[in-house]
């Protein structure tokens, strides 16, 4: 894990390092700042199914077999790429730290759409 975080920090812009520091420990601010995601497995499953296009209820078996929302949408993508001929597309660090920010500022009502559909 220290080559692989050593190699991530030397190939990433200086500017990037410190969200990259955030989003390691599965945040988008400092601890001190009182900003959450505020999603449910649930909810992040519905966001899985709505990216990937498939029922939630699919997404739900895989993660009952892994256990990690994570490894469920790896085994997924990997599934319906090689069954679909879909292609993802590759996904930058700032981009997904931009999109995960505005996730965790989404609050009041219709905020659960709206962070599935981010999330998505």
């Amino acid at each position: 894990m220290t080559v692989v975080l050593a190699n991530l920090f030397k190939e990433s812009p200086k500017d990037t390092i410190g969200k990259i520091c955030y989003l390691l420990q599965g945040r988008v601010v400092p601890i001190y700042t009182p900003l959450e995601f505020g999603m449910a497995d649930k909810m992040v499953i519905r966001g899985i199914a709505e990216s990937l296009n498939i029922e939630t209820n699919e997404v739900t078996k895989v993660f009952k077999q892994t256990g990690d929302l994570g490894i469920t949408v790896e085994n997924i993508k990997k599934t319906h790429m090689t069954s679909s001929g879909l292609v993802y597309k590759k996904l930058y660090i700032l981009d997904v730290y931009d999109q995960l920010y505005r996730l965790a500022k989404k609050s009041g009502q219709g905020s659960q759409d709206e962070k599935i559909t981010i999330l998505a």
